[in-house]
This record gives C-alpha cells, sequence and structure tokens, in this order.
C-alpha cells in the first residue's frame, strides 16, 4: 500500500529546516520529475542539491515529534460535515500551538504539519 507523501512545498521546507532522513523516493529538479522506487533502500536526497526527499506524511510527522518537539494531533470532527482537525502541541510542554480543519485525514495531517515547519522557517 503506497502511504502518501509530502508535497513538493512541504519536501522544499522540510530540507530547508535540515530534514535528513532516508528516502526512497525524491524529486529531481534536473529532470523535474519524482523518481525513487517504494521498495528501494532509503537515500538522503536532501544532501543533492537539486534533489529533494518525499518522505511519507507518517514518516514527517515521527521526525518533528522525535527530533524538534512538535507532535501533530488528529481528530475527526462534525463540522457541518465531517472532516479532520489537527493540531499542533509543543512536546513536553503540552501547549497547544493551533490547530485546523480539512476535507481528509491526509489534507489535515498535511496543513498541520505545514504550520510547524513555517514557524521554525520564520523562526530560522
Amino acid at each position: 500500500m503506497n502511504r502518501p507523501r509530502v508535497s513538493l512545498q512541504l519536501a522544499a521546507m522540510l530540507k530547508k529546516v535540515g530534514y535528513g532522513e532516508l528516502c526512497q523516493v525524491y524529486y529531481d529538479e534536473h529532470s523535474q520529475g519524482i523518481q525513487g522506487d517504494e521498495n528501494a533502500i532509503g537515500v538522503n536526497w536532501n544532501k543533492h542539491e537539486s534533489c529533494c526527499s518525499l518522505p511519507t506524511l507518517d514518516d514527517v510527522v515521527g521526525w518533528l515529534r522525535e527530533t524538534k518537539g512538535w507532535h501533530v494531533g488528529m481528530e475527526p470532527i462534525y463540522h457541518n460535515r465531517s472532516c479532520w482537525q489537527a493540531y499542533v502541541v509543543a512536546v513536553p510542554l503540552l501547549e497547544l500551538h493551533d490547530c485546523v480543519i480539512a476535507d481528509t485525514y491526509d489534507e489535515a495531517l498535511s496543513e498541520g504539519i505545514s504550520m510547524i515547519l513555517k514557524n521554525k522557517t520564520n523562526a530560522q
């Protein structure tokens, strides 16, 4: 099963804040396309100037929690329709920083990651 990956915009933000985990899939600026193999051994594609790692949303959430102290929580809600809420919490202080509502789980998770990365990018 293919797990959802970050968008190119999130991938560029991750590279900027130092994401260096092994990844099977990447964006290559030279070919302007997505390359890689879901079953291959991972590589830190962010080491290459013309490449950008495309990790899964789940991998990024774990990396943000373990290395940066940020947690993206998810919960289903009903807001005139069924949707998902993502909320950002600073660990270990458990301070709620922001939340977003989106139509799908993956959209909400992506937005939660984006909120953290925008905060980190602006702080640098």
